[in-house]
């Protein structure tokens, strides 16, 4: 059996050992997609009734107030947007794992990002030059197994919650897709050119976690909370206020331990991807501020 080390945004694969090297006697002539294709596949484990699990952990040590609730209101709130976001992902997921081994691998290529395609492979990978723009994108919705998949939705639903809220439906979308795009070429400008896939929405997921550091301290700690209309701190104030830089340095901190391989994360052989995640929160605590309509407050306070 062949640990699986496709690069997810919380697991990186060992380069040397990512394609098996060929047998002495000579194999039959392949293509160089079919190689790329069998390189892959060859790191892929066939666990749980043959379905593809890659290894992974998804850490996030980020903590944030929540507001009380009124005996009205439901235990489960979350905006229909994140729902929506949520069932594309599962969805993914069900197909990915239903998928024999090697359309499995194909669906998984065609979808994840991959800086390779940057250097001269795109035409060698699953929907060419066409996935080249599209990766960007839909690398957020694969993840590495159940559990990568189901940890991202439980922070999405914690972070992602207050934001859908307090941007509305299409704006939260333009702005979590946008810091999983910042993410993948945060990560792109460190691994130009190597071939290892990346996958998960941790990076979108990371710059929702930054943008809601620009409200929720400020939100007035009374009995009824609303997050979608506390004002909105400035940026200035943001990296000036004690309690949002202790959390900006522990949550840096605890990706560059991880992610540098220090430590062992559950077992894995693999680190957390960082650069992503320090790509989509540095785009969600930036520019957050371009998205957010504020609070009555935080517009007469501007105005």
């Amino acid at each position: 059996m062949v640990n699986a080390n496709l690069y997810l945004e919380n697991g990186k694969a060992d380069q040397k050992s990512f394609c098996p090297s060929r047998p002495s006697a000579q194999p039959p002539p392949m293509t160089a997609k079919a190689h790329i294709s069998a390189c892959l596949a060859a790191k892929v484990v066939r666990r749980e009734g043959g379905h593809h699990l890659l290894s992974f952990t998804s850490v996030s040590s980020f903590f944030m107030q929540t507001p009380a609730m009124s005996a009205s209101e439901p235990i489960l709130n979350v905006p229909r947007v994140v729902v929506l976001a949520a069932a594309v992902m599962i969805g993914a997921q069900i197909v990915q794992n239903l998928l024999p081994d090697e359309e499995s691998v194909q669906f998984l290529l065609a979808l994840a990002f991959i800086p390779a395609r940057y250097s001269g492979a795109a035409a060698e990978l699953p929907g060419g030059y066409f996935t080249a723009v599209t990766s960007f994108v839909t690398y957020m919705f694969l993840h590495g197994g159940w559990m990568h998949l189901v940890v991202n939705l439980l922070w999405m639903a914690a972070f992602g919650s207050p934001l859908a809220k307090r941007l509305g439906d299409w704006k939260f979308l333009a702005f979590s897709g946008l810091c999983g795009i910042a993410g993948a070429l945060t990560h792109l400008v460190f691994h130009f050119g190597e071939m290892t896939p990346v996958v998960g929405a941790s990076a979108a997921i990371s710059g929702q976690m930054a943008a809601a550091l620009r409200f929720v301290f400020g939100a007035p700690m009374t009995g009824d909370i609303d997050l979608a209309r506390a004002p909105l701190e400035s940026l200035p104030k943001t990296l000036t206020d004690r309690r949002i830089l202790a959390v900006l340095g522990l949550w840096v901190v605890l990706n560059l331990v991880f992610g540098l391989g220090a430590v062992s994360i559950a077992g894995a052989e693999g680190s957390i991807a960082w650069e992503a995640h320090i790509g989509g929160f540095l785009f969600g605590l930036l520019c957050f501020g371009f998205f957010d309509t504020g609070s009555e407050q935080e517009v007469a306070q501007h105005s």
